[in-house]
């Protein structure tokens, strides 16, 4: 799945392994997680930018989605 564009509406549902390691990073606080195999984004070329209001709602949809989502 990893590099594969995930698909709108349906997706395949999370491995166990995966979800569990989501789980971990999620209760990280951020400057715990190793981000050094990550490479710094030097091409912001392709870049889109979202106007103030579209990722405004963007961001209130996803607080519903994730307020649905059950906790394990």
């Amino acid at each position: 799945m990893r590099g594969e564009t995930m698909k709108r509406g349906n997706p395949e549902p999370l491995t166990p392994e995966l979800q569990a390691e989501l789980d971990a990073l999620a209760a990280m606080p951020d400057s715990e997680i190793d981000k050094t195999g990550m490479p710094p984004i030097t091409d912001w070329s392709n870049a889109n930018r979202i106007p103030h209001l579209q990722f405004s709602r963007s961001l209130k949809s996803a607080s519903a989605v994730l307020k649905r989502m059950p906790l394990r």
